[in-house]
Order: structure tokens, then C-alpha cells, then sequence
């Protein structure tokens, strides 16, 4: 059996090409957010360092991106049933800020992978770049 797969032609920004009742039998996340890590919510506000503490002489900066670069269609030939994929890229870096020596990159990484629930789903070759192919649980996520 040959494997295959379509990219979906819509912009991966807009979401999938799909109509809306197909969109409502996607699961919702599941994914919590806890906002009162530092104060609660409703009292978070900037805080100001007090009157006697020096700055650090050598600060280190995180900051990463994720991004959807397609939307795909993964399927074996003779078998009708397709099932969605996405080609996603991500990247991060740590910036090294030093008194009086400015800012520099130190690290950076950066990772492209195919993640789909198809059992069809390979290794992706562009000559833009290459995507590792990553198996997800289900079409819908970890709760599929």
C-alpha cells in the first residue's frame, strides 16, 4: 500500500477547509491556564524591584515560536478514509544580555514535524525543509 498525503490549500492561519458541522465534531482542548502563578488575576500588576537591589550583571532570555506552515491530508492508496495533519515548525533561542557587552544569541533551535493520527504518515522532504513525521493519539489530540 502507498502512502500519500494533499496539502490543504487554505491558509493555515484561517484554520482548516472545513464547513462548520465538520468543526463542531472536533473535540474541544482540555488545556488549562493558571493565571494566579505570580498574584491572583484580578491584584496582577508590574512589579517594581525595591530601592537596594542591583541589577544582574548577566541576564539570559528565553523566547520561543510556534507556527502551522500547512494543513494536511494523509491517506494510503485504496483506502477512502483521509485524515488530517498539520506541518508545524518551532523555534527557540536564549539571548545573553551583559553589562556593557550588549545582547548576543547563545542558542538556538529550531524543529519542523509532521504530527498526524494516520498510521500512513511519513517523513516529509521539501526543498524548503523537512518535517519528522510525530504520531498524535487521535485526530483530535492527547484526549481523542
Amino acid at each position: 500500500m502507498t502512502a500519500g498525503f494533499t496539502v490543504d490549500a487554505w491558509d493555515p492561519s484561517y484554520s482548516a477547509a472545513l464547513d462548520a458541522e465538520a468543526l463542531a465534531e472536533l473535540d474541544a482542548t482540555s488545556a488549562e491556564l493558571d493565571l494566579d502563578v505570580e498574584l491572583t488575576a484580578a491584584r496582577w500588576r508590574p512589579i517594581t524591584p525595591g530601592p537596594g537591589v542591583a541589577p544582574p550583571e548577566v541576564l539570559l532570555i528565553a523566547d520561543g515560536v510556534r507556527r502551522i506552515d500547512a494543513r494536511l491530508w494523509t491517506y494510503a492508496d485504496g483506502d477512502p478514509t483521509a485524515l488530517p495533519g498539520i506541518a508545524a515548525s518551532c523555534a527557540a533561542g536564549i539571548v545573553r544580555c551583559a553589562s556593557g557587552a550588549g545582547a548576543a544569541p547563545v542558542a538556538v533551535e529550531v524543529s519542523r514535524s509532521l504530527f498526524s493520527a494516520s498510521p500512513y504518515a511519513g517523513d516529509v522532504v521539501t526543498t524548503a525543509a523537512a518535517y519528522r513525521a510525530r504520531r498524535a493519539p487521535g485526530p483530535g489530540g492527547p484526549t481523542s
